[in-house]
């Protein structure tokens, strides 16, 4: 699998775990739902991948993350605003920024989630508008006034607004991870996959049962192990 889209690391491993990918299977077969609305509904059907993978709503593994939503109490990068006819950010101006995009989801109790994201990153905002859903993106946010919350929430929002990142969770160590991961769901053994990675000749030479080699394999599978039993929440 290539990496697709946005960066959300969370969703690139999760993606190529071959139970999600059959929980997707099963959710299209048995609940005769495409997703393509617009805004896009969480359904029954969604409560599984939330209760189950920390989504929102079911997304193809072979989509990119754009429309994947977290879950508001799982995600660091999640956070609940008021909304007022007065202020001075509006969500408008948000999303009208250059280089930014974004996706709104309705969840079952009438809450919308707004994901805003760049290739650099991403937040979610919740919204309960209420009984008063028109025009809900030209009102105002207002963010807690909670110091070390506010402080926080605004540093994740300049972040993908200035549109830079402090760090990419998309290491050279999680690239490595997913290549792994990519090999393991081929079939390949251990000694396969060090000469994937390393090199035949480097196998050849190095790989005996104690080895520095096979060491290391062994190290990352396991890592690899932690982050499918819902460890890539924590990049969330």
């Amino acid at each position: 699998m290539s990496i697709k889209g946005s960066i959300d690391i969370a969703w690139e491993f999760l993606r190529r775990i071959p139970e999600y990918a059959e929980d997707w299977e099963l959710h299209c077969n048995t609940s005769g739902i495409h997703h393509h609305h617009d805004p896009q509904r969480q359904t029954a059907a969604d409560m599984n991948a939330e209760t189950k993978w920390g989504l929102l709503r079911y997304v193809n593994p072979e989509c990119a993350a754009d429309d994947v939503f977290w879950a508001e109490g799982l995600s660091r990068r999640s956070f609940r605003v008021l909304l007022s006819h007065e202020g001075n950010l509006s969500i408008e101006n948000i999303l009208k920024k250059e280089n930014i995009d974004y996706r709104t989801i309705i969840l079952n109790n009438g809450i919308y989630c707004i994901k805003v994201f760049n290739n650099h990153g991403y937040f979610q905002f919740f919204v309960n508008p209420g009984s008063d859903t028109k025009d809900i993106f030209n009102r105002y946010i207002y963010i807690s006034l909670e110091l070390n919350s506010k402080k926080n929430n605004i540093d994740i929002i300049n972040e993908v607004l200035d549109n830079k990142s402090k760090c990419s969770s998309l290491s050279e160590d999680n690239k490595l991870l997913l290549r792994i991961m990519d090999n393991l769901n081929k079939g390949y053994s251990q000694r396969e996959i060090a000469s994937r990675l390393f090199g035949q000749e480097t196998v050849d030479n190095e790989w005996t049962q104690d080895s520095w080699l096979r060491s290391n394999i062994r190290y990352r599978i396991k890592k690899l192990n932690d982050i499918i039993r819902q460890g890539y929440l924590d990049y969330i």
